[in-house]
């Protein structure tokens, strides 16, 4: 597994734009979080696509995957929001919620971490870029603005695929702006329904998603899950 180096001031760090255009849309706090990288004594390198503009996306395919990238315990918050308000015109804070994690299935497993944002990896899978789920990983996944019935499709998607036979553990994220269809069911309890009793350490609500505050979960690395204590450690660097 590559490892990123260890940032201090004076490092560069770069700014690059593989989805929503938000530079151009949000060009406030784009700058804002530019000046603040730069306060702390980072060098700022800005992406070809800085700036650019093309729909609902910051360029081509061919435009996105040719701009310069880099490579890219856990405490509980003690609140959390899923509040959305204007990016551009933002002048107060976000309602916060107290926040609670969720535990689905009892127990504790380590393992590599492995996942993403399930609509993400629906449409690599099978494909090249999919990464390897192996048996024994513990697998973390998040969504995104979604209903009830797509969510339950990719759920049952993993099930089919034999991923939930093979983890050994399942870390679900909070869901953005999730859309019940009017059932008054959560992401956690479809989940359930699609694997049934769950027979490895379940953690729902972890807040390694679209919604705030937002943990870095460092792909590749090994973690200990345990969800009767509702804890999450990470057991290597993930950096050199």
């Amino acid at each position: 597994m590559l490892k990123a180096k260890r940032i201090k001031p004076g490092d560069t760090i770069g700014l690059f734009s593989p989805s929503s255009p938000i530079s151009p849309t949000c060009p406030v706090r784009y700058e804002r979080g530019r000046a603040f990288l730069q306060s702390k004594g980072f060098r700022v390198k800005e992406g070809s696509l800085t700036g650019s503009f093309d729909g609902y996306r910051s360029g081509s395919i061919q435009a996105r995957a040719e701009e310069p990238a880099l490579p890219y315990g856990f405490p509980q918050p003690a609140a959390w929001t899923n509040e959305v308000i204007n990016w551009a015109a933002q002048d107060r804070p976000k309602e916060v919620f107290p926040n609670q994690w969720v535990t689905l299935g009892e127990g504790m497993a380590e393992g590599r971490l492995m996942g993403g944002n399930l609509n993400t990896l629906d449409g690599i899978w099978g494909t090249e870029y999919m990464p390897e789920i192996r048996k024994g990983d513990i697998l973390f996944i998040e969504d995104s603005l979604k209903d009830a019935a797509t969510v339950e499709r990719s759920f049952a998607h993993l099930q089919l695929a034999g991923v939930f036979d093979s983890i050994g553990g399942l870390i679900l994220g909070k869901h953005e702006q999730f859309d019940d269809c009017g059932t008054g069911r959560t992401p956690g309890e479809i989940l359930l329904e699609v694997m049934g009793e769950p027979k490895i350490p379940v953690l729902a609500q972890f807040d390694c998603c679209h919604t705030h505050p937002m943990l870095t979960m460092p792909l590749g690395c090994r973690v200990r899950l345990d969800a009767s204590e509702q804890k999450v450690e990470l057991l290597e660097d993930p950096l050199q």
